[in-house]
């Protein structure tokens, strides 16, 4: 979902650039930099960012509504962690800019919506899964990456609709646009995380920091 100048008031850009700025700056220092020393993890995050770019550029739209494209953050926080996730989507949406999608005045609220909060959902609904939930290898791909993706996705159609909303647009088109977006990229962006995370965890978990061997497969 992209928001654009004709859509956002200045002072909510203003705003969500210095939240983006801020975000940013905490995912870099914070981040695990051991983590792409180890063998082959660059190329694995790397080649995850490349994907989304590309399926990024699919993207279709709903009257003069948002433009809907698969997210990808719940499997980017999974994977990689909030840090990295963060900045991966902070590239995407940089690269969505040289393509001449979108705007450098919304870029911070851009990312404020599609990569902080949809990042801090997943982080914060993978840490309540690991802790009050049974240490189950399907209760990890249905709830942290399914069911985790369509709470997210849900939750950034909402945003979007309640920064149009603030930003003068009427509550007809807001919610005409938006709750139709969010019926249509629920399922495709639950399905695509789930398949994905599943994928990742049998064939390849070492790539994936949420998930430990042996909390999850050993003595099962």
């Amino acid at each position: 979902m992209d928001l654009t100048v004709a859509l956002t008031a200045p002072l909510l850009r203003q705003l969500g650039m210095g939240l983006a700025v801020l975000a940013l700056a905490l995912a870099l220092w914070r981040a695990p930099w051991w983590w792409l020393r180890q063998p082959g993890s660059a190329h694995v995050l790397g080649g995850a960012t490349v994907i989304l770019l590309m399926l990024w550029q699919l993207r279709a739209g709903i009257g003069a509504g948002p433009w809907l494209h698969l997210l990808g953050a719940t499997v980017l926080t999974l994977m990689f962690s909030w840090h990295f996730a963060l900045l991966a989507i902070a590239s995407l949406l940089a690269a969505g800019l040289l393509r001449g999608h979108g705007d450098l005045a919304s870029w911070g609220l851009n990312l404020c919506v599609m990569g902080v909060l949809p990042v801090a959902l997943s982080y914060r609904l993978a840490r309540l899964v690991e802790r009050r939930l049974a240490p189950n290898f399907f209760v990890y791909v249905f709830v942290s990456a399914f069911l985790g993706a369509a709470l997210v996705v849900a939750c950034v159609t909402a945003a979007g609709a309640l920064v149009a909303l603030a930003s003068g647009i009427t509550a007809e088109h807001a919610l005409g646009n938006y709750l139709p977006s969010s019926v249509l990229i629920v399922f495709p962006e639950a399905f695509a995380t789930g398949a994905c995370m599943t994928l990742a965890v049998v064939y390849r978990p070492h790539w994936v920091v949420s998930f430990d061997d042996r909390r999850y497969l050993d003595g099962r």
